[in-house]
């Protein structure tokens, strides 16, 4: 890998899709020259081992047999949990040595508590909105408190299934799209400030 400056001039954080951080992370800086097919192939290695973990985490070592469908699913959570770990950096060229350096089981498990503490917070959002939901606010808004934001948090795994998403369409409140767990717990606030209602910024109170 070339020094820190180069990183800092070659690197383009506009040309990184969110939606698919470190895969497009490291298209570009091999693009660009700034890594190596060896670092890529390092990289790619890392990534296998990773997913090797995180597949005994899920039989608890006890079988190495799963399904092809079970395996996709474990390797989308390693990625989405690591790139979730490398977003959080204040840097591309941060996020790009940690990911050359670092073991892939280390950035999957810091990825995990980042969507497990949103997660926690989305359960505790979630119980507030079914406890201040409108009446008479249509079948779009009911279905997704009663439906949609149910199943979904019911079957959400920060370990095993952090990259399910949760489809939402709810015309009133202007919310429409596939979420992961940290859109669907900015759903769930801006549906809770809405249940709320408006609030005044200035409360007088009568001295006795």
């Amino acid at each position: 890998m070339k020094n820190e400056l180069d990183l800092a001039r070659k690197i383009d954080p506009s040309r990184i899709d969110p939606e698919r951080y470190s895969e497009s992370l490291v298209e570009e800086a091999l693009g660009k020259g700034v890594i190596s097919e060896a670092d890529v192939d390092h990289i790619k290695s890392g990534m296998l081992t990773g997913l090797t973990e995180v597949m005994g985490y899920y039989t608890k070592n006890e079988s190495s047999s799963l399904r092809i469908e079970r395996v996709s699913q474990l390797s989308v959570s390693l990625v989405y949990n690591i790139d979730t770990y490398l977003k959080s950096f204040s840097s591309p060229e941060e996020a790009l040595k940690a990911l050359l350096e670092r073991k892939a089981g280390d950035l999957f498990g810091q990825g995990y508590l980042i969507n497990s503490g949103y997660f926690k917070e989305a359960k505790i959002i979630y119980g507030k909105v079914r406890l201040t939901r409108r009446r008479d606010m249509g079948e779009a808004y009911d279905r997704a408190i009663d439906r949609h934001f149910y199943n979904y948090l019911d079957k959400y795994d920060p370990i095993f299934r952090s990259g399910d998403k949760i489809f939402l369409s709810i015309p009133k409140l202007d919310i429409h799209g596939a979420y992961h767990i940290d859109g669907a717990l900015a759903v769930l606030k801006k549906i809770y400030e809405f249940n709320e209602g408006e609030k005044p910024d200035v409360v007088i109170t009568q001295n006795s």
